[in-house]
């Protein structure tokens, strides 16, 4: 794409990527991110709209996004993040689930959504990508010794948060690529729905678990590897 402008081989890591810091903002649609450090870095107390997005070879996660407003984050697909990455991760104090869903991630790297912090009133929707409490992933290619510390997911007291049927939430734990504390959980200070169905079950599991939502660790889960509810 763009004309014969280098070797043509392009590689994971050759561009650090888009960073947002501050209070900046990013508004990414309809568009094609390849061969970047971190896909988008966000650390803003700014707007972050990343929907319709196309992210492939990445050294690091597809889209990392931390701060006090809540990302939207949808309809986006990741393919062959970092070893030791996860494919998106939202750390918010005021998460709205209801702005993350549709997203899709393949390829190498773990294949999940990566979320912590505290919910606003919304609903976590099933998507292709399965959902990991907890946040830690690494950018950049780090190795799982040099990788944040998890943490987990809570329902603030008078808050909702409402699981649609078919959703796939995975704790993890100390032995995960990507977290180096203990095991996480979600944490219920306020109310919790999550009602499934006998077609379409809402699965809580761990991230060592591959039998459902994707290859996304060991694949072999024991007792106790999160936290629980």
């Amino acid at each position: 794409v763009g004309g014969s402008t280098g070797s043509g081989s392009p590689a994971a890591g050759d561009w650090e990527g888009i960073s947002v810091s501050g209070s900046g903002a990013v508004d990414l649609e309809q568009a094609n991110v390849s061969y970047a450090d971190d896909g988008v870095w966000a650390d803003t107390s700014g707007s972050v709209t990343v929907t319709h997005v196309v992210f492939a070879d990445s050294s690091g996660p597809a889209v990392i996004s931390g701060g006090a407003d809540s990302p939207t984050i949808e309809d986006d697909s990741s393919s062959n993040v970092g070893t030791w990455s996860p494919a998106f991760e939202v750390f918010s104090d005021s998460l709205d689930a209801g702005d993350l869903g549709g997203n899709s991630a393949s390829g190498t790297g773990i294949g999940v959504f990566a979320i912590s912090g505290s919910v606003a009133t919304s609903t976590l929707p099933a998507e292709p990508a399965a959902w990991a409490l907890g946040y830690g992933g690494c950018s950049g290619g780090d190795e799982a010794g040099q990788c944040q510390a998890a943490d987990g997911l809570t329902v603030p007291s008078g808050i909702a948060l409402t699981i649609a049927a078919g959703a796939v939430i995975k704790g993890t734990d100390v032995q995960s690529p990507y977290a180096s504390d203990a095991g996480v959980g979600l944490a219920v200070d306020g109310s919790l729905d999550a009602v499934g169905t006998s077609g379409s079950p809402i699965t809580f599991t761990s991230i060592n678990d591959n039998s459902v939502g994707g290859s996304t660790g060991s694949g072999s889960p024991a007792a106790g590897d999160w936290e629980g509810i």
